[in-house]
């Protein structure tokens, strides 16, 4: 079963601590396998955040930038992770719908509704992150990669190498076999070599992608069209 990846964005260390347990604990009685790191504000998370995350709990009333306004930055990079607002108040609660919260859960969080609302949606995610994965065979063995961890491919003619947020990968394969692996309309070939998951593109200009780890990758001519309309779907 696949690591589920989880951020708790709350700033009462009591809350952190009780969601860590309420986590160990599922493990423990399901076979889940979570990793964690703890946020102590939106300002926090946005800057020490390390990529894509399964599941990220917020805390709403948090000083600063709280919950509320942090979901609509998530969202703007991050469509598929599962949101969980923790709130002392109920009425702040529908405020999760606006970005596709998953669920809400009234301070203090109990057990045994934690166990029984998580433990669906984990099973959920973590069959969405199966679908989710591209198979490749390295050196070290068979990986599965979430294709939303990718930065970029080389695809050279019987090599690929992946470059994602968790390292790069090499395995021999060719081009055509391995696009046929990949099912995620952001991941778009921009020229004969490359292929660029366009949520990790701040900006293009002419025939130049920017990406967020500093590459530029250029855009051939016949494909520049769909990849900017691509782009702009995404809001960017």
């Amino acid at each position: 079963m696949s690591e589920i990846k989880v951020a708790i964005v709350e700033d009462e260390k009591l809350y952190r601590d009780t969601l860590i347990s309420y986590l160990q604990k599922i493990g423990e009685e399901t076979g889940n396998v979570f990793s964690w790191k703890c946020f102590i504000s939106g300002y926090d998370f946005l800057e020490n955040h390390e990529g894509y995350y399964d599941l990220i709990f917020l805390d709403i009333g948090m000083v600063g930038r709280n919950g509320r306004q942090l979901a609509k930055e998530i969202r703007k990079v991050d469509d598929k992770c599962k949101l969980v607002f923790i709130t002392a108040l109920q009425q702040y609660a529908i405020e999760g719908y606006s970005v596709q919260a998953s669920d809400y859960r009234i301070k203090p969080v109990q057990y045994s509704d934690f166990k029984l609302k998580r433990t669906r949606l984990f099973l959920q995610r973590n069959a969405e992150r199966e679908k989710n994965t591209v198979l490749i065979k390295t050196e070290a063995g068979l990986i599965r990669v979430n294709q939303n961890e990718i930065i970029y491919c080389e695809t050279l003619i019987h090599k690929i190498i992946l470059h994602t947020m968790m390292g790069d990968y090499e395995t021999y394969s060719s081009r055509k076999d391995f696009e046929k692996k990949l099912t995620e309309e952001y991941l778009v070939r921009c020229n004969s070599c490359y292929i660029v998951n366009l949520n990790k593109v701040d900006k293009i200009e002419k025939s130049i992608a920017y990406l967020s780890n500093g590459v530029k990758l250029s855009i051939s001519r016949p494909r520049l069209k769909e990849t900017i309309a691509k782009f702009k779907e995404l809001g960017k």
